[in-house]
Formats: structure tokens, sequence, C-alpha cells
């Protein structure tokens, strides 16, 4: 799982790149397109299309952030979405992967979630770059 989570981590940075230099912007991502690129990153290693879940979102400023619960009843909470900003904006990208723990014992000693699988979870914060052009409103 740590090596895992570590995988998951650089595919994390190396997606969100895309959106902060502004190829997502000008290559039309939404939700799907921005999965694909992050699957792509991911070939090669055990990751399952089904298990991750993405959430890029816009904030006004660093210091109010909150960020969102992550798991709430043992249950992988479903508030997320797809706002990959305009130039100059902060985006926060949280990648979330639910991975499958193998035994019974592993499952009771490290799951997170009431399946028993372990949450993974990178994310990437940053101010997009000011690349100079501007985007239809992105869709969550």
């Amino acid at each position: 799982a740590f090596f895992a989570n570590q995988v998951l981590s650089n595919a994390t940075m190396d997606a969100a790149r895309m959106i902060r230099t502004g190829q997502a912007h000008a290559q039309g991502f939404n939700a799907d397109k921005f999965k694909e690129a992050m699957l792509e990153r991911l070939a090669g290693f055990p990751f399952n299309s089904d298990r991750l879940t993405l959430d890029v979102e816009r904030i006004d400023d660093f210091s109010s952030f909150t960020p969102k619960p992550l798991i709430q009843d043992g249950e992988l909470v479903a508030d997320t979405g797809y706002n990959h900003g305009e130039a100059g904006q902060i985006i926060v990208v949280r990648a979330l992967y639910r991975w499958p723990m193998l035994s019974s014992m592993m499952k009771t000693a490290y799951g997170d979630l009431s399946s028993g699988d372990r949450l993974l979870v990178a994310t990437a914060v940053f101010r997009n770059e000011p690349f100079p052009w501007t985007t239809q409103q992105a869709s969550n």
C-alpha cells in the first residue's frame, strides 16, 4: 500500500501539472479526460479505474481552505467535482484510491473503509500559471 500510494502521488503531481500549466484548459479537459490522464500515468501498476476517485476544485485563498471530509461512517464521501479554474487561480487536486487489503487480518488492522479497503490519498495544491487563454466553465 505504501508503494502504491507513492505511485499515486507521482501520478497526481504529473497530471496536476497539466492543469497548472494550462494544457488541460487548452485541450478542453473535463472530469473524464482528467481521469484518463491519471490512468495513463498509472499504467503498468495494479490500479483499477473503478476504485479511483478524483476531485479537482478551485479555492479562493490558501488560508481559508478547509478540506472536505474523506470518510464518513466507513464509506468514501462522494463530494467530488471538476473545476480546473482559470489562470492565476488556486486549485486543489485530490486522488483517492480504494486499495484492496488481501487478508482479513490486514483488512481489520489497516482498512479505513467498511469494505476493509485502505484509502490512499494524494493531493496537489497550486496556483495556476498565467497562461494567456480562458476556458469554458468547468463542469462538476
